[in-house]
């Protein structure tokens, strides 16, 4: 049975429902395509997104392969498919905690680099307070991110933690 388009009436900020032509939207939680989701939640953030994505193209042609052999009718997948999927449709938390993290560190560097420190018309340096509280600011929220990443993932401990005596 084939869904009828939803017009997009809103543009690039459209609320239709892509995911009804996406084939591991309609099939979610059936076999081979939990065993994506598993490796999603697993594999996230330890490994680069695109080796990530392509990894689940191969474990997903591996497992659906004795299904195929068996007269089984399963969709083909690809990366792109994949990779949409997972970064419109079912969106990992803890992978957009670390991009913002990453974000964070970007905007700090360029403020850190060309705007607090400015020379005036005496060619002397000088403090922008305004562009300062902007990076303390920012350096408060990355803190933050970073807090509400650590408790996300209770079970993995740091490296220090290992050698602490306290």
């Amino acid at each position: 049975m084939e869904v009828p388009a939803i017009p997009d009436t809103v543009g690039a900020l459209s609320l239709d429902r892509p995911q009804f032509g996406c084939p591991i939207c309609q099939f979610a939680g059936s076999g081979p395509f939990r065993r994506l989701d598993d490796l999603e939640v697993e594999l996230s953030g330890r490994v680069a997104p695109a080796e990530l994505y392509r990894a689940m193209l191969e474990t997903y042609n591996r497992e659906v392969e004795p299904l195929r052999q068996h007269g089984r009718d399963c969709p083909s997948l690809t990366v792109e498919q994949i990779q949409e999927h997972f970064t419109k449709h079912r969106v990992n938390v803890g992978a957009n905690i670390c991009s913002e993290i990453v974000y964070c560190n970007m905007l700090q560097e360029q403020l850190r680099r060309n705007e607090i420190a400015v020379r005036n018309s005496d060619g002397q340096e000088r403090v922008c307070s305004r562009v300062l509280n902007d990076y303390l600011r920012i350096s408060k929220h990355k803190l933050e991110l970073i807090k509400i990443y650590k408790n996300m993932t209770p079970g993995k401990k740091d490296k220090a933690d290992d050698y602490s005596f306290t």
